[in-house]
């Protein structure tokens, strides 16, 4: 993993942590799109941010992530826990041509960051 992610996740583990703050959504979704922000425009190779809840449904996103992306990116990870065959949730990281992708789930919340890929 590389720095923006272990921020989002570190985010989450907080809010999770502290059942005030579990309790106020309001609260949550504003430090989430704080910690976005800052990720989007701190990072120059991440193109894109998406945290969703264990439903699919999209909590924060920057970039070109939608909603549409939430319910998406939520299949594709509870569909790789299949393959895991030690009971921990996986990380998966897809690669194309442009962009990597990078795919956690934390506390009950998924989260994606894409970032660009070098030119060779």
């Amino acid at each position: 993993t590389w720095g923006p992610f272990n921020r989002i996740i570190e985010v989450i583990t907080l809010f999770t942590m502290d059942s005030e703050s579990k309790n106020n959504e309001q609260v949550m979704e504003s430090h989430f799109n704080k910690i976005l922000d800052s990720t989007m425009n701190s990072e120059s190779d991440v193109s894109g941010v998406l945290v969703s809840d264990s439903n699919g449904l999209c909590v924060a996103a920057r970039g070109p992530f939608t909603s549409v992306s939430s319910g998406a990116i939520q299949s594709l990870f509870d569909n790789s826990i299949r393959l895991s065959f030690d009971g921990e949730y996986p990380t998966i990281q897809i690669e194309t041509h442009n962009h990597q992708f990078q795919v956690c789930h934390n506390e009950g919340y998924t989260v994606c960051v894409s970032r660009k890929c070098s030119s060779s």
